[in-house]
């Protein structure tokens, strides 16, 4: 007899566990190279292989509003600010493979190369939340009103406060605040290189920002503005250029080292997000739905293509 109360259990438990799979979605498996766009207003992400095409769409129950590839690049991690976890997905598993609890409110996610970590920004709490590998929360640090835009560089995460005056800067290893630079309240967009802390954002009320304000890494002071209007929102630097994509005005801006506009282009209709893959500038245009992609020395359009609704963030795996 307990023997056959034993079977059952374990039928039981077969069954559970069945059903349990068969409820999970599962999207086409992602394997090689691509640029992916996470789209806002259809809550879809596609993905697009070298030659510019589209070769998948993955169509979510939730609403995400970020995302991030992990450091083994076939996790991807996908948060909304209206969540209570971070989704992590396989891509070449194609379905979530683990969900890391955290609290409502995550505006941002960055992985950090310094220590194999991922940071998230939440703007209830107005704090950072490190994470390691397995998804364990390890440190909380609070900071200003709306953390968003992040960054590392030499052993520093640099973050703007959105709703707020001041960008902080963190000790990755020591896990403190080790500088407050004060900057315009509306500030969105980052850029650390040469010690130098780039800027962008919106503008406060009915009078937009025109300018990129270039800070000094060392001291926080002010050291130059870079006019490129409409309202700054991102940025891509390589080795030898500094993109900068202007959602005001549909523009994107190319600048030398001297920090010079040598050459600009109007495409989509709000675009806020950069990237380069194969050898191309991406930009995704929010409004018009299009991905394009950009010669990076002259901005012309080498392709455009359609994506989801409202592409928001662009992922790249090379």
């Amino acid at each position: 007899m307990v023997f056959i109360k034993n079977k059952s259990l374990i039928v039981c438990l077969f069954v559970s566990l069945l059903l349990s799979a068969c409820n999970q979605t599962t999207y086409t498996s992602i394997k090689g190279s691509f640029v992916s766009t996470l789209n806002l207003r259809d809550s879809s992400m596609t993905f697009v292989d070298r030659a510019g095409e589209p070769f998948a769409t993955w169509k979510f129950d939730t609403l995400y509003t970020g995302g991030i590839l992990l450091a083994d690049d076939d996790r991807m991690l996908l948060f909304g600010n209206q969540l209570e976890q971070l989704d992590i997905f396989s891509l070449s598993q194609g379905k979530v493979v683990q969900q890391w609890e955290t609290p409502e409110g995550t505006t941002n996610a960055l992985y950090l190369k310094e220590t194999n970590e991922v940071v998230t920004a939440n703007k209830n709490d107005r704090s950072l939340h490190f994470y390691n590998q397995k998804g364990k929360e390890t440190k909380v640090i609070t900071v200003g009103k709306y953390p968003l835009s992040m960054q590392e560089h030499k052993g520093k995460l640099f973050v703007i406060n959105y709703k707020d005056t001041k960008l902080s800067v963190i000790d990755i290893q020591k896990k403190i605040i080790v500088n407050e630079i004060a900057i315009p309240t509306s500030s969105t967009g980052l850029l650390v290189k040469n010690d130098e802390i780039w800027v962008g954002g919106h503008g406060r009320g009915n009078k937009p920002q025109s300018n990129v304000q270039v800070y000094s890494a060392k001291t926080g002071e002010l050291i130059s503005e870079i006019e490129t209007p409409l309202m700054p929102v991102n940025f891509y630097h390589d080795t030898r250029h500094t993109y900068v994509v202007s959602h005001g005005t549909n523009a994107v801006y190319l600048l030398n080292d001297k920090k010079e506009k040598t050459k600009e282009v109007e495409i989509g209709a709000n675009p806020f997000s950069i990237s380069r893959f194969d050898g191309k500038m991406v930009v995704a245009g929010y409004d018009s739905d299009d991905l394009y992609f950009l010669q990076p020395d002259t901005l012309k359009v080498w392709k455009r293509i359609k994506v989801g609704k409202g592409p928001f963030v662009i992922l790249v795996r090379e």
